[in-house]
């Protein structure tokens, strides 16, 4: 397990810079939104929307907004337990990742920056759950890098067709026919690649929407529900509560 010392958001800032200086613990982020230059050694990171970047303890860097573009990320300053073995981790260099997860980790970064704004009973001790599941979530996609590039193809046409056709109905065999393989082929790959199955993928990208939709409009439950393509209500309750821990009327709350 790791040791959480701070999670928070960067909010977009035409002034930001980062001071050249070594880091005071272990750094994880996620770029959400714009672009900005990191410097780490001789090393010159571009990062942008989808980018992650781990840091180990005592790293040297400085962060440089470019061409006053603004940008956002969430970030989560951590201490490592002598038994972590997450190979990232135990590296003890900088890894820098284009997600192929994003509204996932998008998604569990939300929660994870609520939880700990929130401080309720064993706030603690669940957002470094979260995070523990984060680090292995980037560890996975580290990993992914030693795939045969055919496989994450594959996946990369499964993920393009799902965020084009996720109001619908989808069905195994549907993804499986985009890539002329079986629907046994699709669920074994998208897992080794994504860690989820194929319907967890989807019904992410759908909750993910939904979000944006209830913050963002005037539609109701029912109707974000209906419009997302679940079959009722009470089947959008139940798999946004599942992914998200709240159930989809809290957002409204938050926004009366």
């Amino acid at each position: 397990m790791i040791k959480l010392r701070s999670v928070f958001v960067d909010e977009p800032d035409p002034h930001w810079h980062k001071l050249k200086s070594p880091i005071p613990g272990h750094i994880l982020f996620l770029v959400i939104q714009g672009s900005f230059t990191y410097i780490i050694g001789n090393e010159t990171y571009r990062l942008m929307k989808g980018d992650i970047l781990y840091m180990p303890y005592g790293v040297v860097r400085e962060g440089i907004q470019m061409d006053g573009e603004l940008h956002q990320k969430y970030t989560i300053l951590f201490d490592l337990h002598p038994n972590q073995n997450l190979p990232i981790l135990m590296q003890h260099q900088t890894v820098h990742i284009k997600t192929n997860n994003f509204e996932y980790l998008k998604q569990r970064f939300s929660i994870l920056v609520q939880q700990w704004l929130g401080r309720l009973p064993y706030f603690q001790m669940m957002c470094e759950v979260i995070a523990q599941e984060l680090l292995i979530a980037v560890n996975r996609e580290s990993d992914v890098a030693r795939y045969p590039s055919k496989k994450k193809a594959h996946v990369q046409i499964l993920q393009k067709y799902i965020a084009d056709h996720y109001r619908q109905h989808l069905g195994i065999e549907e993804l499986a026919n985009t890539i002329q393989r079986t629907p046994n082929y699709v669920t074994t790959i998208f897992k080794e690649v994504m860690g989820m199955s194929p319907v967890a993928y989807l019904h992410q990208v759908r909750i993910s929407a939904a979000k944006e939709l209830l913050l963002h409009t005037k539609m109701s439950v029912g109707e974000v529900a209906d419009y997302l393509g679940f079959y009722d209500t009470s089947h959008f309750h139940r798999v946004f509560r599942k992914h998200t821990g709240q159930p989809p009327s809290t957002l409204l709350v938050e926004l009366t």
